[in-house]
């Protein structure tokens, strides 16, 4: 491998990245290995739950996170490895590390194809548009429109009527997104055109949470549709500018990292070259 390594992308005869000495700079890869898989674990605990997170549900996302998490669990030694072995001079840890980083840029690179099926299957895929819809349904007991003289039996009846047809909506708005008000000023001018009725923000105990907040899809998850105080929340799910804000971040993202790790697989190709551990001569400088 180190051969056609070589052939294809070569090796610095000198100081490898940011001017860093060779040894120095794949003592920092080998930081940097560890770190991405705890980094890695960490996000997935973070994640665990989230309606965005069914990852079992679907065969690209399945193949991403079984190979994602694979891949660094056996990342972790090697980057230990390396930096011990790099501490008694021995090249066995920078070898293996080298060739794990390989792989991992190859892992990366297929992450990247799938990726796009697995943008796909999450944004229109039935967990996300559920959590979406339940939690617009939990949104509308946030607030409401009601007649100013609650003795009033036809203007109450009449305000309840108003209140059917409140959008309780907010476009672009999720859950955990920060609400404009443009929702829910629009359905305040809505209720007030109405002379006797008012707008108001309902009190926790007049909540009920709809049949939905209960579904068994939600049952263990750490981020569910109505764990928190009800909001507006858009009524139509907009999956197309899901998929685009996840491929932008997935895939760009994903480009990134599959650089790095090939420019690390280099520092350390080159660091092992310039040590003579690689199997390859130094050529003479002219």
């Amino acid at each position: 491998m180190e051969d056609a390594f070589d052939k294809k992308i070569g090796h610095a005869d000198g100081k490898i990245c940011f001017c860093l000495p060779p040894k120095l700079a794949v003592q920092i890869i080998c930081v940097m290995v560890v770190l991405d898989a705890l980094l890695k674990f960490m996000g997935t605990y973070a994640r665990w739950g989230a309606p965005c997170y069914h990852w079992w549900n679907y065969m690209a996302t399945i193949i991403t996170f079984v190979t994602g998490h694979a891949i660094r669990v056996i990342g972790i030694p090697c980057g230990i490895w390396c930096l011990l072995s790099i501490r008694k001079g021995d090249d066995n840890g920078p070898r293996v590390l080298f060739h794990f980083l390989c792989v991992l840029g190859f892992v990366c690179s297929l992450d990247l194809i799938v990726c796009l099926f697995e943008v796909h299957d999450v944004c229109t895929g039935a967990e996300l548009s559920g959590y979406m819809s339940c939690a617009h349904q939990w949104g509308k007991q946030s607030a409401d429109c009601r007649a100013v003289d609650m003795d009033d039996v036809t203007k109450v009846e009449e305000c309840a009527a108003v209140a059917l047809t409140l959008s309780y909506s907010e476009e672009g708005g999720g859950p955990m997104n920060p609400i404009t008000g443009a929702g829910a000023k629009a359905d305040k001018e809505k209720c007030e055109a109405v002379t006797g009725c008012r707008y108001i923000k309902t009190e926790e105990s007049e909540w009920t949470k709809p049949s939905c907040c209960s579904d068994m899809m939600w049952e263990g998850m750490s981020i569910a549709p109505c764990n928190r105080n009800p909001h507006y929340v858009a009524a139509t799910f907009d999956t197309t500018d899901c998929q685009k804000m996840s491929d932008l971040y997935d895939v760009g993202l994903g480009l990134v990292w599959t650089a790095i790790v090939i420019f690390m697989a280099y520092s350390v190709h080159s660091y092992r070259v310039q040590n003579g551990g690689a199997g390859l001569e130094m050529m003479p400088a002219d």
